[in-house]
C-alpha cells in the first residue's frame, strides 16, 4: 500500500514536473517495486532519451528485462550499463542473472567468481554464484557457498530465496 501511494505520488510529479528526470526515475522505480515492468521499462526509456549516459537507467532497464524474461534484452543493458560504469558491480550481477535464467550457469559462474572475489560482502552475488553451482551439480561448491551464506542476514531466508529463484 506505502509503495502505491508513493507510485500515485510520483505520478502526479511527474505531470506537475513536465516529466523532469527525476520524476521519472522516481516513479520508474516505484513500478518496478509494484512488479508493473513494461512500465517501469517504458519510464527508463524515457530518462534515456533525457541522460543518454545514465547507467542508473541501463542497469534498471536490464533488470526490467530479467523480470519480463527477455533475458538476451537484460544482457545487452547489463552490457551497456558496464561499457558506462565497469565498476558497477548490479551490473555485473544483472548480466550473470540475465545469463543464469536463459540456461548459461558457467558463464554465470564466471562472471559472479569475479564479483564476489572483489565485494565478498555482496550476499546477492554469493547466492546467485550459489545458484550456479546448483545448476552445475557441483557438490562441494555448493556446501562451501552455503556455509558462507547461513551466516549472513539472508541465511534465515536462505530457503525462500531458492524457491525465487526456482520459479
Amino acid at each position: 500500500e506505502k509503495t502505491k501511494a508513493y507510485s500515485n505520488l510520483s505520478r502526479k510529479k511527474l505531470k506537475k514536473t513536465h516529466r523532469d528526470p527525476v520524476a521519472l526515475r522516481e516513479l520508474a522505480i516505484q513500478f518496478a517495486h509494484l512488479g508493473r515492468h513494461e512500465e517501469a521499462l517504458n519510464l527508463w526509456r524515457e530518462l534515456l532519451k533525457k541522460q543518454p549516459q545514465s547507467a542508473e537507467a541501463h542497469l534498471n532497464m536490464g533488470t526490467a528485462c530479467w523480470n519480463l524474461a527477455r533475458y538476451a534484452e537484460a544482457t545487452d543493458f547489463a552490457d551497456k550499463a558496464l561499457r558506462l560504469d565497469p565498476n558497477l558491480k548490479e551490473a555485473k550481477f544483472n548480466r550473470a542473472i540475465a545469463l543464469l535464467l536463459a540456461g548459461r550457469a558457467e558463464e554465470t559462474k564466471s562472471i559472479l567468481q569475479e564479483v564476489v572475489a572483489q565485494h565478498p560482502e555482496y550476499p546477492a552475488a554469493q547466492f546467485l554464484l550459489c545458484v550456479a553451482h546448483a545448476c552445475l551439480e557441483e557438490q562441494s561448491q555448493i556446501g562451501s557457498a552455503l556455509n558462507t551464506l547461513i551466516p549472513l542476514s539472508m541465511g534465515e531466508y536462505i530457503g525462500e530465496s531458492f524457491l525465487d529463484i526456482a520459479r
